[in-house]
């Protein structure tokens, strides 16, 4: 078997308003989980809460979503959200780029199901579609359409 990396992509959440909001939250409850602190009128449901909410953020914050294709198979993880996951080729009906709206079609960004179709993307409107045998079809976002359409009849 031939692992030779044919295709590397990684992403992350870098759209402005995005990451505005998320820093403002996270500086809202670093704030706030000193003022807590800082007067001792923290209870133990802010102790809880606050600092597993700044853990939730930092991680939106700081995601990345990596792709890889080998000859073999393609691989995909959104790191610190899922596991990493793999498609093999053998499983594969049909695999091509599209040209999506990420907001009708899943509802936005992110890790997103709609009927037999999953997404996973971090931004952009264009997507490696995979069609599974099983039937379901998996959206894989990319910013590198053009680099992928290159080594596609290779697989």
């Amino acid at each position: 078997m031939d692992s030779k990396v044919l295709f590397q992509e990684n992403q992350y959440f870098r759209q402005n308003k995005l990451i505005y909001v998320v820093y403002v939250v996270i500086g809202i409850l670093i704030a706030g989980l000193m003022y807590l602190i800082k007067n001792e009128t923290i209870d133990i449901f802010s102790m809880v809460s606050l600092p597993l909410l700044l853990v939730v953020f930092i991680s939106i914050a700081t995601a990345k979503f990596s792709i890889s294709i080998t000859k073999e198979k393609i691989s995909f993880k959104f790191f610190y959200i899922f596991p990493k996951k793999e498609i093999l080729f053998n499983d594969i009906k049909n695999i091509y780029v599209k040209t999506y709206d990420p907001i009708s079609d899943f509802g936005g960004y992110g890790f997103r199901i709609s009927g037999n179709k999953t997404l996973y993307s971090t931004s952009g409107n264009t997507a490696i579609v995979i069609e599974k045998k099983n039937g379901k079809i998996v959206y894989l976002g990319t910013q590198k359409a053009d680099e992928f359409e290159q080594i596609k009849n290779i697989l």
